[in-house]
Parts: C-alpha cells; sequence; structure tokens
C-alpha cells in the first residue's frame, strides 16, 4: 500500500471501527504503540489526528467476534464524495434483550 492508504481508509471507515471497538497500530521512532481508535482523533481541525513527528498509522484491529453492526451515510452524489452525515450502530443480543449498543455519528461539529 501507499503511504497514507490506512489513514485515508480511516476517514472513510472511521465510525463502522469506531462502534466494533477497533484499535490502531501507531509505527514512530520510539517503537510501534497500540490505541483504541477513539483516541486517535482530536478535536482539531489542523491536527485531528492524535499522532507525534514521524508517527502513522500501520494496522488496524476488529475484535475477534464483532456485534452486528451496519453504516449508513448521506451524500451529495453516490461516489467520490465525502458523508455529509452517516451513522454508525453495533449492537449485541441475547435473545430480545439488547445486551450493547454503540453509536457512531458524522458530520457533526463539537464547536459552539
Amino acid at each position: 500500500m501507499r503511504a497514507g492508504v490506512v489513514d485515508e481508509l480511516l476517514v472513510y471507515l472511521a465510525p463502522a471501527l469506531l462502534v466494533l471497538q477497533a484499535e490502531v497500530d501507531i509505527a514512530g521512532p520510539t517503537g510501534v504503540r497500540r490505541i483504541p481508535l477513539g483516541e486517535l482523533y482530536v478535536e482539531d481541525g489542523r491536527a485531528h489526528l492524535a499522532l507525534g513527528p514521524g508517527e502513522i498509522v500501520v494496522s488496524v484491529r476488529l475484535p475477534a467476534n464483532p456485534p452486528a453492526s451496519s453504516y449508513e451515510k448521506v451524500r451529495v452524489r453516490g461516489a467520490i464524495d465525502f458523508p455529509l452525515a452517516g451513522v454508525a450502530v453495533a449492537l449485541s443480543r441475547s435473545g430480545a434483550i439488547i445486551t450493547q449498543l454503540r453509536i457512531a455519528l458524522t458530520g457533526l461539529t463539537m464547536a459552539e
């Protein structure tokens, strides 16, 4: 893969990966570290990823038995565009009872 492909995939797949509790491996000058994907993102438009100097995301890890999940997005065109908004949902059930529900929303801002 060319440099930056993993970062590009994280942009498109972040909501789905977040609800599945993915972890990322980050390589840099001091070695490799693993963090939950949710800790990779920060509220800063310029430096929106919590990467140090010389660090790059090298892999994404999913749990061995992920729950059922789905991701839907809204965009102007059917291809090429970034989603205007999106929602990813993952849920675990025990019979008819939902035991865990995780939701990730995109296209929102935390700024006031």
